[in-house]
Order: C-alpha cells, then sequence, then structure tokens
C-alpha cells in the first residue's frame, strides 16, 4: 500500500506539471443530482443524468432529450419513503415497518408483491413518459435488515429476494423498451458481497459506489480512508469493470488535490468518478467539474 500511495503521489505531482485532458473526460461522464435537478447548461457537461422524476418537471426532461442526454429515473427500491404518492395506500401501509436512520424513510417489505407492484408502476412510468432507464436505490437494504433482529424478517431469505426484485424489475423495463432500457444500482454496502456487481450483471448496465477514497462526515468536513481499507473495494470494482459494467464512483472533496488524488486511483481501471462537493453531502448541488485554466493547470470549481 505504501509503495501505491507513493505511486499516485508521484502521478499527482506530474500531472500538476503536464496536465492531462482524460481528467475532464471522465469527469463528465455521470451527473448524480437526484437533491436538485439540473439546469440544462449543467446537464449539459454530462453524459448521463440521474434525476428524481418528482422533482425534475417534464419541460426540463424534453430538454435533456434534446440535448441529446441520457436520464435515469431514480427509484428508491429498498426502503419507503413518506413523501411519495404511494405514501396514502393504506393496503401497502401493511408492509412498512419502522423508520431508518434518515427521516421520511421507512423498511419495507421489498419481497412482497405488492412492493413489487408499486416499483413496477413507477418503472412503466417513467420510462414511458421518456426516461431512458431507472436507478435502483438502496439495494443493500439486505445487509441493513440481515442485522438487524426484527420480527418481520424471519425465514426471509433477504438477499436473494433482493436479487430477484432487481431482476423483475430488469426484466419488466427491458421488455417495455425492446431492450432499450438503462438499469443502474446504488450498490452500496454491497459491493463486496455481490462480487464487484458480478452476480447482477445480467440484470444491470452499470452501478454506482460512494465514498471509497474520500467519506462525507460531516457538512464541510471529508475524511480520506486509508489506501488499506480503500484498495479492498478498489478490487471490487475492478471485477465490474471486467464484467462490462459501467462501474462509478462519488467522492466528496473539498479541493484540488483531493479531486486528482481520486482521479489517478479509479480512472487508470476504467471506473468513472463523480466529485461532489463535501459541503453538500446530500447531493442538493451537482457535481464538481475540472476545468483546464489559461496557464495549463485544471482547477475545481462548481459545476452550475
Amino acid at each position: 500500500m505504501a509503495q501505491l500511495e507513493g505511486t499516485i503521489l508521484l502521478l499527482m505531482l506530474l500531472h500538476s506539471i503536464l496536465g492531462s485532458p482524460i481528467i475532464t473526460n471522465y469527469i463528465q461522464h455521470i451527473c448524480y443530482c437526484i437533491g436538485s435537478p439540473p439546469d440544462p447548461n449543467t446537464a449539459s457537461k454530462f453524459q448521463i443524468l440521474i434525476v428524481d422524476p418528482d422533482e425534475t418537471p417534464e419541460s426540463l426532461l424534453s430538454q435533456y432529450k434534446e440535448m441529446g442526454r441520457t436520464v435515469l429515473a431514480y427509484i428508491n427500491v429498498g426502503y419507503a419513503e413518506d413523501w411519495r404518492q404511494y405514501w396514502n395506500n393504506t393496503l401497502l401501509q401493511k408492509i412498512i415497518h419502522n423508520e431508518t436512520e434518515y427521516e421520511g424513510e421507512y423498511y419495507v417489505e421489498y419481497w412482497n408483491s405488492l412492493w413489487l407492484q408499486t416499483v413496477t408502476n413507477y418503472v412503466e412510468a417513467y420510462l414511458n413518459n421518456g426516461y431512458d432507464g431507472i436507478y435502483l436505490d438502496n439495494i443493500d437494504a439486505y445487509i441493513v435488515l440481515n442485522e438487524s433482529n426484527y420480527t418481520w424478517i424471519q425465514g426471509i431469505n433477504l438477499r436473494e429476494e433482493m436479487i430477484q426484485l432487481i431482476a423483475k424489475l430488469s426484466t419488466i423495463a427491458k421488455n417495455l423498451t425492446g431492450n432499450q432500457a438503462l438499469v443502474y444500482v446504488n450498490i452500496g454496502g454491497a459491493l463486496e458481497d455481490l462480487e464487484g456487481g458480478t452476480i447482477l450483471a445480467d440484470y444491470i448496465d452499470g452501478y454506482l459506489r460512494e465514498e471509497v477514497i474520500f467519506y462525507s462526515q460531516a457538512k464541510c468536513v471529508n475524511k480520506r480512508v486509508p489506501p488499506s481499507d480503500w484498495w479492498n473495494q478498489e478490487s471490487y470494482l475492478i471485477q465490474g469493470v471486467k464484467a462490462g459494467l459501467d462501474v462509478n464512483v462519488v467522492e466528496f472533496v473539498q479541493d484540488y488535490s483531493e479531486a486528482i488524488y481520486s482521479m489517478l486511483v479509479h480512472v487508470r481501471w476504467g471506473i468513472h468518478v463523480i466529485l461532489q462537493p463535501s459541503c453538500d453531502p446530500d447531493y442538493t448541488q451537482p457535481p464538481l467539474q475540472l476545468s483546464q485554466d489559461p496557464t495549463g493547470m485544471y482547477t475545481l470549481y462548481p459545476s452550475k
């Protein structure tokens, strides 16, 4: 690990002297913008946009499509949220349980046919409205529940049920669009358990993993993970790339050096990086960009 760290630092020094356009190319791959949909100018800087349809007017979606952008619809499949339209469904309330650590978010029996139908309705509506695919969040809910002692999960193979949910939703999305719809997931804490996403490779086109090298400790405060720890995660991400998946990593950074460090670690393996500002850990702002200034050096700046 010490040798790897030294190599990265050397590459950072060389990059500061020589510059490299590959940094800009990779930073523009995907925008994880679930907190606030990007304006058209910001959206033009990215190839793929992940947005929450409940926050995205149809007129804005149309502008994204006219610009030739790929747009994925955010869906929380692992947990239920009390601000969604389905919340007042009395039948659905029977399979919704304790609140998670996030306000307004609740554990749900995601293996129940009622939940499958609920999510399916969203998938069909979004694809029919012009979205290019779906982004399924919190698929690692099964790991969280496996560590609990809730009585309502007894006898359930939580891992297999989540894999089957993803498989079913993927099949629905692909069949509806002639196999054209893209299916991405937030693999979260399931990265290792799902072997870098290879176990889901038949059902998904790509995934996102947050905070491999830098994580948000508090608002505007981040912390760097020791190389001995993040390399284990990196090895699984590389497996995903080798399986043909579009692998993306969110890193919460504060300055240029942290941005370059993140890029130099991930890019060489074909992993795309989303540089999220550490002062906005809830994705209330679009990702950061790296731009080459007149001196030939790269600087970090807000993308909007």
